[in-house]
Formats: structure tokens, sequence, C-alpha cells
């Protein structure tokens, strides 16, 4: 309840006709900013349901030139949108800038919004390419709703945490773990008790039949020398041959 009515706060907020747009500041590195839109330039703006924005071609070329002031390897590029061909900016990820540091501020009467790469920039591997259009004809501001919605998440996030109700979700997120581990190492257990019997008989059948072919080996071996000494075949025949190389006693 509280969560929704936060998000409805917010866009009444946002959406409001007094909450007028006074500056936007583009940051493409440290320490460095540049002013796209002054407070005395009156342009409009409204919100849209989507995660595409559009600029007018005046704030369009500013961040633009920004961008290769900076050394950043982008360029302008065509792209079609609702069968119209609009103007954006297409870079590419390189290890001579930080395009992490690239941040974009729309300011406010009371607060600011302020949106990063990972916001401002579809990727496709090493592609970048800005969501905000461009066109001649473009007049007013428009700002990508979807993007809007997750600051707001984020403000929710810390407003649930200040009221405590981000505490009490995590309880009951940690018992529920709880409960579900605890569950988790009871069946754990009784699998390795199931696995820890079979082991024992295991070993007692392998020591059993170890006994067992011992004993029929020895019973074999003595069978075998028994029959060897009883057969006549294992012993010398006495021949006179023999008595012929015995030396007579004197």
């Amino acid at each position: 309840m509280m969560k929704s009515l936060i998000l409805i706060l917010s866009f009444i907020i946002i959406s409001s006709s007094s909450q007028n747009l006074l500056t936007i500041n583009f940051v493409s590195k440290m320490s460095h900013s540049t002013l796209i839109k002054k407070k005395t330039e009156n342009v409009t703006y409204h919100i849209n349901n989507s995660t595409k924005g559009f600029l007018p071609k005046k704030y369009f070329n500013l961040i633009l030139n920004d961008l290769i002031k900076n050394k950043f390897e982008c360029s302008p590029k065509k792209i079609i949108y609702n069968n119209k061909v609009y103007d954006t900016i297409h870079c590419l990820r390189t290890r001579f800038v930080d395009i992490h540091a690239i941040k974009l501020y729309f300011n406010f009467n009371n607060y600011s919004i302020y949106y990063t790469d990972m916001e401002l920039f579809e990727r496709k591997n090493m592609n970048y390419t800005f969501v905000f259009y461009s066109r001649n004809d473009i007049k007013e501001i428009v700002l990508p709703g979807k993007l809007i919605k997750r600051k707001i998440n984020k403000i929710d996030k810390i407003i649930r945490e200040l009221t405590g109700e981000e505490n009490n979700d995590n309880k009951e997120n940690k018992n529920e773990n709880d409960k579900n581990e605890k569950n988790d190492n009871n069946n754990q257990n009784k699998k390795n008790s199931g696995k820890s019997g079979i082991g024992w008989l295991g070993v007692c059948f392998i020591i059993l039949l170890s006994v067992v072919i011992m004993y029929i080996l020895f019973v074999w071996f003595r069978y075998y020398r028994r029959k060897k000494y009883q057969n006549p075949s294992f012993y010398y025949k006495i021949t006179e041959e023999m008595f012929e190389d015995i030396t007579p006693i004197e």
C-alpha cells in the first residue's frame, strides 16, 4: 500500500506543472560538467511511458559535441523509430575513456533526476546507442517514464528502510530462509543416514567375501600339497647307475 502511494505521489510531483525544468547538466568525465540547458531558456517537457526520450536538436548537439571533445568514440547515427527517422548517438567502448562516468542531470525546482550510462545507453557487445533521439522539428523535452520509475523505486527503497518496513520484510525473508534451510538440512541428514547404512552393509559383505575366498584358497593349497606327496611320480627312481656313482667306504 505504501509503495503504491509513493509511486502515485512521485508521478504527481514530477508531472506537476509547478515543477519547472530549470537546467540540464551533462557529465562525461569526473569533475567536468557541461550546461546543456540554462535557467533562462523556457522549454516545456513531459513524460512518456517508454525507455526512449527526445531532445531538441540544440541540446542533442551539445551532448554529442561534449562526448567527441572528451575523446569518446562517438558519432551521430540515423535510426528509425515509430516509422520516423531520428538522430541518435552511437559510441564504442574503449579503454581510453571511462563511459561509466557519464551522467545526465535534469534539475527541477525541488529535486533532480539523473541517469547513468547504464540507463542512457542501450548496449550490445561494445556498441552503445543513446536512448534520447532528436529531430529538427522537436521543440520540447520528453523524458522516458520507465527510467524515471527506476529512480522512484530506488527512492521507495530508501523510504522503506527509514520507516522500518524494509527491516520487517528482511526479517520475514530471513525467517523463511532459515525455515527452508532447516528443512534442507533435515532432508540431507536423512539422505546421509541412508547412504551410511548401505555403506556399512557393503563393507561387511566385502569382509565376509574376503574370508570365504581366503578359506577356499587355504583348503585348496592343503589338498594340493597332500596330493603332490602321495603321487610317486614326484619322487626320483633309484637306478643301478646311481649306485655306481657312490664312492665305496674303505
